[in-house]
């Protein structure tokens, strides 16, 4: 009897052996109906991008604000450099964010490359703002996001291609 038991034992050791081992490699028809699910329509991509951005849009004036106020700014009428200072501190960061958290969603099936090149030309218009801050200083003319503005607008995207 004992010599049974430990057959029985060693067979739902081998059967829970065979279990865990199932569903959890790469590929296979569990995977693919994983990653199938996760993808995004085009429209719910730019429905869930929209939100993401408004969402840091509002947070980004509420930074501004608390940053001018702390630094004694000139809400109404910022000097350039006082401009230059919240881009640098407050802005820039904030498009960052934005474009990580865009980073994050899925893609649609065949909007790589679309997708791709916005988020590309906001990570440009970053570098081109933080080597020349003077220029995203001018009030409303953000020159160094102004392909990712055309990109992001002409993709459906409200609040992601501005700074």
């Amino acid at each position: 009897m004992r010599r049974g038991r430990e057959i029985a034992i060693a067979a739902v050791a081998v059967s829970l052996l065979g279990v865990a081992g199932c569903g959890g490699g790469s590929g296979g028809a569990s995977s693919q109906a994983s990653a199938e699910k996760a993808s995004l329509t085009r429209q719910e991509w730019v429905d869930k991008a929209n939100e993401i951005c408004h969402d840091a849009s509002e947070k980004k004036v509420a930074k501004m604000t608390a940053y001018q106020n702390a630094h004694d700014y000139n809400v109404g009428e910022p000097s350039v450099h006082e401009r230059e200072a919240v881009n640098t501190s407050v802005v820039l960061p904030n498009v960052q964010e934005r474009i990580e958290a865009l980073e994050a969603l899925p893609v649609p099936p065949g909007e790589e490359a679309k997708i791709r090149a916005i988020l590309r030309s906001m990570e440009s218009g970053i570098r081109e703002a933080e080597a020349h801050p003077e220029n995203l200083a001018i009030p409303k003319q953000p020159i160094p996001f102004k392909e990712s503005e055309h990109l992001a607008g002409a993709y459906g995207l409200l609040f992601c291609g501005m700074p």
